[in-house]
This record gives C-alpha cells, structure tokens and sequence, in this order.
C-alpha cells in the first residue's frame, strides 16, 4: 500500500466544490440586486418625465387658452406641445405590457371636458406605472388602483 505524501500540493474535490458553491450564491446576490437598481432608475425616470411634462403643459397654457386636446389617454395628443415646449415627449423606459404614459386634457369641438368625471375641477390628467408596484395611487381621480397607475391631475 503507498503512503500519502502530506505535503502533496493541490485541492481536493471537497474544496473545489465548496469554492464553487460560494461565487454561484455571491453571483446570484449580486444579479438580483442589479435588477432592483434598474427597477429603481427606470422609476425614478417615469417620475422624471411626468415633471417634465407638468411644466410643458403649464408654460403651454401661460401661451393658450387650453391644454392639448386628448380624449384617449395618447400620449402623441401632446405633440402641439413640440418643439417650443418640450424638445421630445418622453416615454415610458418599457413602453410595454401596460407601461405607457397616459394623458388626458383640453375639450372637445363643442366645449365639453375631456377630463374624467372622476375628476372634478381638473384640467389634466397624466398617468404613469411604477415597476415593481401593484398598487399603484390613484389619488381618488380618474384610475384604478389596482392596475397599478399613478395619476397626477391638476
């Protein structure tokens, strides 16, 4: 029978395996929060964005007599608001599978309000989606919480 050597050099399978173990547990802690950063920006762009179209849509209406006409919630209704208000309208970062920025505004020929009831008094409505977020905040206006939007209404 040969005699082990102890002072042969290398690692056993146990260590190897061990090894592995751990860079596959650190790798995977390290991709799910990478995903919950992305989440974070891309939401903290959408509420970038509704910022950046209240202000259009006020320095519009210092100019008109109304907002934009929109009855359908489409964002592209905002486009008389290009280019001397805003340089683009922006978008939703998924703009898919039910992230899409909505906005309701203005009348209609004969003078009627294109502004939900739910929403008395208003002369908008902007809508948007938070990743990650189910409940979403209606504010009493307009949306249903349980689709997730966020309605700003002014």
């Amino acid at each position: 029978m040969k005699k082990r050597k102890m002072d042969q050099r290398g690692f056993t399978l146990i260590e190897l395996l061990i090894t592995v173990i751990i860079i596959g547990i650190l790798a995977s802690v390290v991709f799910a929060s990478i995903g919950r950063v992305k989440e974070k920006g891309n939401n903290a762009k959408r509420v970038a964005d509704m910022e950046q179209i209240e202000v259009a849509l006020k320095v519009y209406r210092s100019v008109n007599p109304d907002y934009p006409d929109s009855d359908d919630g489409n964002m592209s209704n905002l486009s008389a608001l290009l280019p001397n208000y805003i340089g683009k309208i922006p978008e939703d970062p998924l703009n898919r599978n039910g992230y899409a920025y909505q906005y309701m505004g203005g009348h209609d020929s004969s003078g009627d309000s294109y502004i939900p009831a739910e929403c008395p008094g208003s002369q908008y409505v902007l809508g948007y989606r938070l990743e990650g977020d189910s409940n979403g905040n209606a504010n009493g206006c307009g949306g249903d919480s349980a689709d997730g939007y966020y309605i700003i209404y002014k």
